[in-house]
């Protein structure tokens, strides 16, 4: 999987369209966030949040659902 950083984001997987968001809990989807969202979904992207505790704790399962993520 070819992941690129593109800021605001944290990282983009072209191909299959998908943004990945890492967030910490000073992000509570402000409204700057619903809005690039919705731009970003009416491109036909998909955002996947992950919260940085589910990261730091559940480090082994993020390459798994990333993969379930670009297939489905």
């Amino acid at each position: 999987m070819n992941m690129t950083v593109v800021p605001p984001c944290c990282g983009l997987a072209p191909s299959s369209r998908l943004i990945l968001e890492v967030e910490g809990g000073e992000h509570a989807e402000g409204g700057w966030e619903r809005s690039r969202d919705a731009h970003l979904t009416a491109q036909g992207d998909h955002i996947l949040r992950l919260s940085n505790p589910d990261v730091m704790t559940k480090l082994p399962g993020v390459p798994t659902r990333l993969a379930q993520e670009v297939t489905r």
